[in-house]
């Protein structure tokens, strides 16, 4: 899937109509007005059911397929209410996105996906869910579809409105680590990709490791090189493979992550492999990035191998593995020789 990194969510409120009583009659509270749009009621809703924590008001707003589908509904109910710390004191909506879809000038589908800032007497969150109002030929995706909440502070990481980061019934992020994992590998890509466009080398230095600035050769070389290729702006992206590994040696837990990327560049394909210490308990200093390396795709065959024998702290460059790289165009010329020889024969 072509990955974008939202930057913003901007929205339009949906206005209801008429019929929402007749659509959504069994998830609005009592007393809510019809002319009230579908986020407006299902949020009101919300922040008093999490202020008494009502847990079986919450449930009740969940489409039946939310209750068929999600991993330990109830368990997540009660994760929203510990994790929502103090008083609520305000909330504010950051918007609300969706749409009808309209046949024989009827509405037969209605989605909708809804953002709130909500502070309390002891911290901020965000607060955004989505679901369904009308939905004829699914009658079962009626109500809400997902439920997160979040604090500020961890918005770029673990907030984009539903994109990677969706399931049915409420968000926690022990049941997302695969979606929170891309995510961070999609943010970590932006991140390189924006310093080297900017030519910011201190930015780009700075998501090196302490070990990787100290053991790589030449690392304002490396950095030059960088700055040197092709403009490296990109259109968009496709995550082709990777993933994060834990491993524990008795000293304590070490978690690596290992990402590559497809990458657009005008009429080029790169390739970005990113390799990423994201906790080192028995050597901090690990912490950070390890290994960079930004390569055509053209030239993957022989200089790509995902970090297992192509790997050095820092940033990649081609002289550092010149012999490497000579034994494989070697190679791969003897097989396209024998190839050709034996046809021959």
């Amino acid at each position: 899937m072509l990955r974008l990194l939202p930057l913003a969510i901007s929205v339009i409120l949906l206005a209801s109509c008429s019929n929402l009583a007749t659509t959504l009659t069994d998830k609005l509270p009592r007393g809510a007005d019809d002319g009230a749009g579908e986020g407006d009621v299902m949020l009101e809703q919300l922040i008093e059911s999490i202020k008494t924590k009502d847990s079986e008001a919450i449930k009740s707003m969940f489409s039946e397929e939310a209750l068929e589908g999600a991993v330990d509904l109830d368990g997540g109910i009660e994760y929203v209410f510990d994790f929502v710390k103090g008083d609520i004191l305000s909330w504010k909506a950051g918007g609300d996105r969706g749409g009808d879809h309209i046949r024989y000038g009827r509405v037969v589908r209605r989605g909708y996906a809804y953002l709130c800032h909500v502070d309390t007497d002891l911290e901020k969150y965000l607060l955004y869910f989505s679901g369904f109002a009308a939905y004829d030929e699914h009658p079962e995706k009626i109500g809400l579809e997902m439920l997160q909440v979040i604090k500020e502070s961890d918005e770029r990481m673990q907030f984009d409105g539903g994109g990677t980061i969706r399931c049915l019934g409420i968000y926690r992020p022990e049941l997302m680590t695969e979606q929170l994992n891309e995510r961070r590998a999609n943010i970590k890509l932006w991140d390189i990709v924006e310093s080297i466009g900017e030519k910011d080398g201190e930015r780009l230095k700075s998501m090196f490791s302490a070990n990787a600035i100290d053991t790589a050769d030449g690392m304002d070389a490396d950095i030059d090189y960088l700055f040197s290729l092709e403009s490296p702006w990109l259109g968009a992206w496709e995550l082709q493979g990777g993933g994060v590994t834990e491993s524990d040696d008795g000293g304590g837990v070490a978690k690596k992550s290992s990402y590559w990327f497809l990458v657009d560049v005008k009429d080029e394909k790169y390739i970005y492999y990113m390799l990423e210490y994201l906790e080192d308990e028995a050597r901090p200093e690990n912490v950070g990035l390890y290994m960079l390396q930004v390569i055509k795709e053209e030239d993957a065959a022989i200089q790509f191998d995902e970090g297992r024998e192509i790997l050095c702290p820092g940033i990649y460059r081609p002289e550092k593995f010149a012999d490497v790289i000579r034994e494989r165009e070697a190679a791969s010329a003897g097989g396209a020789g024998a190839e050709t020889g034996g046809g021959r024969r």
